[in-house]
């Protein structure tokens, strides 16, 4: 009775290591597909092959709803494609990777471009500490003011930013644009001079 026991007990613990190791075996198979399906859509977005880029991310997808790489590939494809759908995208995957500055700015930048300055101001408004004291920062949150119409605020903004980087002529060049648009005279002529100087 001793020895049945004996056998019942190996025989469990054998099937529970078979068990396990086809259970990891599954999941590092899947993480290698989604990986791969993701790497062969980026090589697709380069051709400009968005028919079979669109396939793979989707297989991706379906492998793994909540995958960064394949949610971040999806908005570069839409983004070429110039589809609206990029924004969402781009969204889902800063907010599957929060910690990613990169990812959440490139979400802010996407939203002013589409106009959609409520989602812009929660990209920002999401930035970590740390993100705060960066030019992109500062450069997108001018971009957003700008765009608000709220030329004082993008003004303070793009001057914090050439405080960073003070060699951006694409700084420069925002911060005369401003100048220009002002009512008072001394400001735009300043402005103007600022872009000739720059243009020489």
């Amino acid at each position: 009775m001793k020895s049945f026991s004996k056998k019942l007990l190996i025989f469990a613990a054998v099937m529970a290591v078979v068990a396990g190791v086809g259970w990891f075996g599954r999941k590092a198979y899947k993480k290698t597909m989604e990986r791969r399906l993701v790497a062969q859509s980026r090589e697709y977005i380069a051709k400009k092959d968005f028919h079979h880029a669109s396939l793979s991310l989707q297989r991706a997808l379906e492998m793994n709803p909540v995958s960064v790489s394949a949610s971040e590939a999806m908005a570069d494809l839409l983004d070429n494609a110039e589809s609206p759908a990029a924004l969402n995208w781009r969204m889902r995957a800063a907010k599957l990777d929060p910690k990613n500055t990169s990812k959440r700015f490139q979400w802010a930048e996407l939203a002013i471009k589409a106009n959609d300055l409520a989602s812009a101001t929660e990209a920002l408004d999401g930035a970590e500490e740390g993100a705060r004291n960066t030019a992109v920062y500062h450069k997108l949150k001018g971009a957003l003011a700008w765009s608000q119409h709220n030329a004082v605020s993008a003004n303070e903004e793009y001057l914090a930013a050439a405080r960073l980087e003070p060699q951006n002529l694409a700084i420069q060049i925002n911060l005369a644009t401003i100048g220009l648009a002002s009512t008072n005279p001394a400001v735009e002529q300043a402005a103007r001079a600022s872009l000739q100087q720059i243009a020489t």
